[in-house]
């Protein structure tokens, strides 16, 4: 993912150096927010694209079922797709009042799980048909 954000005109050991002073400090792009990382939350939200725009995206995770659902509660999410909804939900499109009010009663650090929760579960298919 670095080099195509290179391609794009993003350095990444920049770009992903939070809390860091620019031209001050050494950037350290490699932080972690719990089980996540910038490039996981920028990989879901190339995902979420994927599925808007590509039916076959949205079918592979929309197939895969989870039985652990969100936070581990069966029943908040029964496919992948939905994992992605959610996590999208509660990480980009939540804004103002109706965040704050989510965010007093819980912040779960596997939101940002996307690798493992996301991205295991369905790589065997979407890498099958990405590759093609």
């Amino acid at each position: 993912m670095d080099q195509l954000l290179k391609n794009l005109g993003v350095d990444t050991a920049e770009a992903f150096s939070l809390a860091t002073l620019h031209d001050l400090e050494s950037p350290q792009p490699n932080w972690s927010m719990g089980r996540g990382d910038l490039h996981d939350l920028l990989a879901l939200q190339i995902l979420d694209d994927l599925m808007r725009v590509d039916a076959e995206v949205a079918t592979i995770l929309r197939d895969r079922t989870v039985a652990e659902g969100v936070l581990d509660c069966p029943g908040t999410a029964n496919s992948l797709a939905e994992v992605v909804q959610f996590k999208m939900l509660h990480l980009f499109h939540l804004r103002g009042k109706a965040r704050f009010l989510v965010h007093e009663q819980f912040y779960p650090l596997d939101l940002e799980d996307v690798y493992s929760r996301v991205f295991l579960p369905a790589a065997h298919p979407l890498l099958g048909y990405l590759g093609d």
